[in-house]
């Protein structure tokens, strides 16, 4: 397996916004689609079901989820069997032969199972169960792998932007600047392992740094209620005994963002479809419309509302997701003005 991680000093701001304010993109490359680790994760969770001796992998997700298809390409490489249970948000957008994720699930060997808004729980109830009475052996991935075990993927991750961070630093002769060479993180916070992960990972570090999640589905409150339980539930779990965290979690430290959802989870947005389009025609970076299409539409927003002035950073966690891109397929121009 070859991975890359690239920090990209962005052009974007040159031709969109007058202020200066600098964008960094940290991009995992995969070069080759053949292990556990595509996503960060999954790593961790795949290894604690082959750990306990997992057959089957079970998970769940909406009907063109990145966590799916990467759950399903684990357990290919693996060996094991694999059930996604896709969850229908919006009405009439499962389809099971649409392209997209939803091909790479029957092209990696991963039974779709059907699920109403809201159905998730008991049709896995009830799977789960009939895979024990046939002696299989199933590890249940909750969605998005957005548990305490998932978010620790995304600690190492805060770990290697320390890293790259202080290099940088030297690098610019700013070795004595507080905190990270960077002044923000922009990441999407949808299920939420990500956005815990990286806020536990700093704040362990004592980094204070700001991390701004830009929420995909729900509004402020909602979801910055989530990303605390699943920050808090992490420390309780990994890091009880951190200094850093010996006062708990500050009450402004979840910052959410919600102003660009739109009408719903995975419905299209102008502000979305420019902001793909620009990465894509500006930078040659392809994000999805679900996730980062919408969470770079927050980071442009940031970054150009004065929030940030001349001459700072700010670093967007690029999460991957463009197999979905070939089934939504929205330019600005099919919106309208």
């Amino acid at each position: 397996m070859i991975f890359s991680f690239w920090i990209l000093q962005s052009l974007l701001f040159q031709l969109l916004t007058s202020n200066g304010v600098s964008i960094l993109t940290y991009l995992l490359t995969c070069l080759f689609l053949v292990a556990i680790s595509v996503l960060r994760r999954i790593d961790f969770l795949v290894q604690e079901a082959l750990d306990q001796g997992a057959d089957v992998l079970v998970t769940s997700g909406a009907v063109q989820s990145n966590h799916c298809r990467l759950t399903a390409s684990a357990a290919a490489r693996e060996g094991m069997e694999c059930y996604v249970i896709l969850e229908e948000r919006i009405p009439g957008s499962y389809n099971p032969k649409a392209g997209g994720n939803n091909y790479a699930f029957a092209l990696l060997g991963a039974e779709q199972i059907h699920a109403p808004l809201g159905g998730v729980a008991p049709i896995q109830d009830d799977l789960v169960a009939q895979l024990k009475a046939e002696g299989k052996k199933p590890y249940v991935i909750p969605g998005g792998g957005s548990n305490e075990m998932g978010a620790l993927g995304y600690c190492v991750a805060a770990a290697e932007i320390i890293d790259q961070s202080q290099a940088l630093k030297e690098a610019n002769g700013e070795e004595e600047k507080p905190g990270l060479f960077w002044d923000a993180i922009v990441t999407c916070s949808g299920s939420g392992g990500t956005h815990t992960g990286i806020l536990t990972g700093l704040r362990a570090a004592d980094i204070d740094t700001p991390v701004i999640g830009i929420s995909v589905r729900f509004d402020a409150e909602t979801q910055g209620n989530r990303i605390r339980g699943q920050v808090e539930a992490c420390i309780d779990k990994y890091f009880a005994d951190c200094d850093a965290f010996a006062d708990g979690l500050g009450k402004d430290e979840v910052i959410i963002l919600d102003g660009y959802v739109g009408e719903g989870y995975s419905l299209p947005t102008k502000d979305m479809a420019n902001a793909i389009q620009n990465f894509a025609r500006l930078e040659s970076i392809i994000l999805d419309p679900v996730y980062t299409g919408k969470g770079a539409a927050g980071l442009l927003a940031v970054a150009s509302d004065g929030s940030y002035r001349q001459n700072q950073r700010i670093l967007f966690i690029h999460t991957g997701g463009a197999p979905s891109l070939y089934h939504y397929q929205t330019l600005p121009s099919d919106l309208g003005e």
